[in-house]
């Protein structure tokens, strides 16, 4: 697999997310149905054990879309359900601030050496940044395949 290495503080999305499972150390499948190039096809939290995981690490549909079906995808970027127990477990802080001459959000991890804080659009992005700049510093590698995306989606500020 092909990786690129970039900022930490520009990571979003489903890079984010797969940075995410990642340190949670959970096991992630590419395309593991064989889905191809499609909306399914990409990378999965996809757990062989017998009532194992198998979470689609995208970003959730519009939130029209019935919560059960959101639960499916592993996203904690954008579901607080999921992150809420990653902001304990790594004791992010989280501050809202003006940025750039827009509201931002500024998070940073309680840490035995000096902080270094992260921002981000939202308060779920900035956490997990947080999370990734204490656990890999400031720059981190991802597969190429999430790298063009993120590009393609402008996560690269």
């Amino acid at each position: 697999m092909a990786m690129v290495e970039v900022n930490t503080g520009d990571l979003i999305g489903p890079a984010l997310d797969w940075v995410m499972a990642t340190i949670e150390e959970l096991p992630i499948r590419h395309d593991p149905m064989a889905f191809g190039n499609t909306f399914n096809g990409g990378y999965w939290v996809w757990d062989d054990k017998p009532n194992g995981a198998m979470h689609l690490m995208i970003r959730p549909p519009a939130p029209t879309t019935p919560s059960r079906e959101i639960s499916s995808y592993y996203s904690p970027s954008t579901q607080w359900a999921q992150l809420g127990p990653l902001r304990d477990k790594y004791r992010v802080h989280i501050c809202p601030i003006i940025y750039n001459d827009q509201q931002w959000d500024e998070a940073w991890v309680d840490a035995p050496v000096k902080a270094a804080s992260v921002y981000g659009p939202t308060a779920p992005i900035a956490v997990c940044r947080a999370i990734a700049l204490h656990k890999h510093g400031p720059r981190v590698s991802i597969p190429n395949s999430l790298f063009q995306q993120m590009t393609a989606a402008g996560g690269i500020q």
